[in-house]
């Protein structure tokens, strides 16, 4: 049937404006038209249509001849991945784990927050670039001869790296794999690295302690120990065993 001259009216008013430019464009000479927009319909719901459209001119007359087709699927379905995409892109940069992904150059193809601050870089501008663009050459060695072993070995590996920063060196418990395509074809590598001084520095001064105090009953012939009278069993310490010869 024939067109309105109302059709403008249907477009929903945040892309009138701008449809009307591009409709505009095309039959002043341009020639094409392409565009996405939102329509409302009279049931009050609201569609999104995608339209293309060519100008064709004679001698007395000039129109824009075209398709138009209802996308609302699409868009929809892209608004969901966009959403879902956002969600882990908060979980991730919210995680207390260094989380990395390099391609097979080992250029970073993304970094969450904390991997950022781990390596005293700006996140925007490590992105592209590897570690040798901004590390030190050992630490950068370091890095990359563990990516290469997850490569050649086409396998997941748990390595701990040292990473020097502003209060020392740190050291990160990195679990490293290799992400695939829907092939099974290994077209990047991913790093989780958890930061585990502060447990090592525990561990270490626990094991001190534990030095120390063997010493002092060591020097005081004082032995420990620790009898579970329900069971009928315990232990004791080796100064106890000394003494007890």
């Amino acid at each position: 049937r024939e067109a309105s001259a109302r059709w403008p009216e249907f477009i929903h008013p945040d892309d009138r404006d701008r449809v009307l430019r591009e409709f505009t464009a095309a039959g002043e000479g341009h020639g094409v038209f392409n565009s996405e927009f939102r329509v409302s319909r009279a049931d009050g719901s609201i569609r999104w249509f995608a339209s293309w459209g060519h100008l064709i001119e004679g001698d007395e007359s000039k129109r824009i001849t075209g398709l138009v087709q209802d996308i609302t699927d699409r868009k929809q379905a892209e608004e969901a991945l966009r959403e879902s995409e956002e969600r882990l892109r908060s979980i991730l940069n919210r995680a207390p784990a260094a989380i990395f992904i390099k391609d097979p150059a080992g250029r970073y193809l993304f970094m969450n927050e904390q991997c950022a601050r781990v390596l005293s870089v700006n996140r925007e501008q490590a992105l592209g670039g590897t570690d040798r663009d901004f590390l030190s050459p050992e630490v950068a060695a370091q890095f990359m001869a563990n990516d290469q072993r997850v490569w050649e070995s086409d396998r997941l590996m748990t390595v701990k790296e040292r990473v020097p920063q502003a209060d020392g060196v740190h050291i990160s418990l990195v679990q490293k794999f290799l992400l695939r395509d829907s092939q099974g074809r290994p077209y990047a590598l991913s790093g989780i690295a958890l930061d585990i001084t502060h447990h090592l520095q525990l561990e270490a001064t626990i094991q001190a302690s534990e030095a120390r105090l063997q010493l002092a009953q060591s020097a005081a012939n004082i032995g420990v120990f620790d009898w579970d009278i329900t069971a009928q069993n315990g232990v004791w310490s080796p100064e106890l065993e000394r003494i007890w010869g």
